[in-house]
């Protein structure tokens, strides 16, 4: 690739330099670049109700990440992001700042950011901390509520006071 280069002067907006020509050849940025293989692997904890039997609304997940990479120059770190762009890799909210160790587990979702809800889909990209180029894209599909909800069943709505026998 050829890029022409050009100087102005920042004192004389008149003043311009020669025409330089600059050749380079860049590394295409994708989550194909193949100085490095990223591998995650998440794993889905089951579903935590939050402590209300009843109410589905506020059912969540959590889940453990890790990862592991192979090839380029790395800081041994990778970091989970929810919202970064699917082709490049960059921007998001990064769920564990800082980053983790490669070939270590963190726990992740523990404020409740996962919906156990049945309909929620969530796309991480798991990526070098150094290297955004260097990502790779998981899909978390939609994990059913836990709570119960069968308006039918004796149990609900939950007994306000002890069930008593009484024995003849």
């Amino acid at each position: 690739m050829n890029i022409l280069v050009r100087c102005k002067s920042t004192v004389d907006n008149n003043c311009y330099g020669s025409n330089n020509t600059f050749t380079t050849d860049p590394i295409k940025c994708t989550n194909n670049n193949p100085f490095c293989t990223l591998s995650p692997t998440i794993y889905i904890d089951p579903c935590n109700n939050n402590n209300t039997d009843f109410t589905n609304s506020d059912d969540f997940f959590t889940i453990q990440a890790s990862a592991t990479i192979q090839g380029g120059n790395h800081p041994q770190r990778f970091e989970v992001v929810v919202g970064a762009d699917p082709f490049t890799g960059l921007g998001g909210n990064v769920l564990n700042s800082g980053g983790t160790v490669y070939n270590s587990t963190i726990l992740l979702g523990q404020n409740k950011i996962f919906k156990a809800d049945g309909t929620s889909l969530y796309k991480l990209i798991v990526r070098d901390l150094t290297n955004n180029s260097c990502f790779k894209e998981v899909t978390l599909n939609a994990i059913a509520p836990c709570s119960e909800t069968d308006t039918n069943s004796p149990c609900y709505p939950r007994p306000c006071v002890p069930i008593r026998l009484t024995k003849n």
